[in-house]
């Protein structure tokens, strides 16, 4: 019965999410990958924020309720269990959908636990720029082998406008097939050293000072011992990623090196804190929607 309550839920948000999309004026960032999905998302977000209005999807509940709820930037109900809390989520998101969106940017994560769930979100999400963090084991108990891993986050590559995937942590054979094959010439490398299209070449990290280093862009140094606060050489690819989104969104090289050098460590607790989201789908969710029926005689659930 929790599955089905969940179900429920699923379709009902994917209906709604469907209607803020259809008629969008805003740019959608959406971010995939094994590992590094919600630092390299805060880093374009910090990024971004230097020239745009950007609605960020806070923490890592990037399954078929969390992202619905991140695009209308509605949070679960503390108290699943109170139907009047899920009526209140409903009348919020209908609200949104009636009135100008109030960003230009969106960026969320797009997660995935099994075979079909990111081509699944991107037939009602279609980001304007899709990035790829890594290709890595992962829920391996869902899938088969790690070429269908592959095959579920670099889906995100042909699915989007534009894509921008990690050269350091996606296999050459995952690179060759899922995107220089694949892309039609819209998707771009970013990673360490000066060899991609979006580089940083590490100068120094420090655990309390941060990293410091030199950004490039096809080759050419941009930004020469720019200094941010995240540690380590896996932090400098989401800065990376983070240069080249906001390039790709025509920000200026003042905009960009003001963003990057905002960059700090994802908080540990904001992290943690879509943990209570997951919590299984009540009754009470069927009680609201029955009560939102009553309100909404003509609200119709379709696929």
């Amino acid at each position: 019965m929790k599955t089905a309550f969940r179900r429920l839920a699923a379709r009902f948000l994917e209906f709604q999410t469907r209607r803020l999309m259809h008629h969008r004026t805003f740019k959608v960032v959406g971010v995939s990958g094994a590992v590094g999905k919600t630092t390299t998302k805060m880093a374009i977000a910090t990024v971004l924020e230097q020239k745009y209005q950007v609605l960020v999807q806070r923490g890592s509940f990037n399954d078929e309720i969390g992202l619905p709820l991140a695009c209308f930037n509605v949070e679960l109900p503390r108290h699943i269990l109170n139907p009047f809390s899920w009526i209140r989520v409903l009348v919020q998101m209908e609200a949104r959908l009636h009135r100008p969106y109030g960003y230009d940017v969106l960026v969320i994560e797009i997660g995935t636990d099994a075979p079909g769930e990111v081509p699944h979100t991107l037939t009602y999400v279609k980001p304007d720029i899709g990035v790829v963090t890594a290709v890595a084991p992962e829920h391996m108990e869902y899938f088969a082998s790690l070429d269908a891993v592959a095959a579920e986050e670099l889906a995100l590559v042909a699915g989007s406008k534009q894509a921008l995937v990690n050269h350091d942590d996606v296999a050459p054979q995952y690179r060759q097939h899922y995107v220089d094959r694949m892309s039609g010439g819209h998707s771009y490398y970013y990673g360490l050293g000066k060899q991609v299209d979006y580089g940083l070449e590490v100068v120094q990290t420090d655990l309390v000072a941060g990293t410091t280093g030199n950004v490039f862009k096809k080759g050419h140094l941009e930004l020469s011992k720019l200094t941010f606060g995240l540690y380590g050489r896996h932090s400098a690819r989401a800065a990376a990623a983070a240069y080249g989104v906001g390039d790709l969104l025509g920000m200026t090289e003042h905009q960009l090196e003001k963003g990057l050098a905002r960059l700090k460590p994802v908080s540990r607790a904001m992290a943690n804190s879509a943990r209570r989201l997951a919590a299984p789908m009540t009754t009470a969710f069927t009680i609201a929607m029955s009560m939102y029926r009553v309100a909404s005689p003509r609200m119709a659930i379709s696929r």
